[in-house]
């Protein structure tokens, strides 16, 4: 992960894979009750299918993936859907290309 993305903010609902104070949560669990992990740290991943460059952002859609135990996303066809990353700073395409693995912690809020 570039130190720049440390900022961004995920607006999609899949969590789970490995971590101390991480919790395990599916996608489909996320979405029915955010309001159940508010506040807590999870960790969403996968592989980005497309990175667009806005005027004060960069938005990244990633297609959700199952998460080893270092909370890396796996190589499979496995998913659970899509969600967004916004992130107010650039971000080079390049650097964040259709098919790279992106894994990110947050704290849903």
């Amino acid at each position: 992960m570039v130190p720049d993305a440390a900022a961004c903010v995920v607006a999609g609902r899949e969590a789970g894979g490995a971590g101390p104070g991480l919790l395990p949560v599916s996608l489909p669990q996320l979405r029915a009750t955010p309001e159940a992990y508010t506040g807590q740290p999870v960790v969403f991943g996968g592989e980005i299918v497309r990175t667009q460059i806005r005027a004060h952002e960069t938005r990244i859609a990633v297609l959700h993936k199952p998460l080893d135990t270092t909370g890396r996303p796996l190589v499979t066809d496995q998913s659970e859907g899509r969600f967004l990353v916004h992130c107010p700073t650039f971000l080079d395409p390049a650097l964040y290309a259709p098919g790279s693995r992106l894994d990110r912690q947050r704290r849903m809020g």
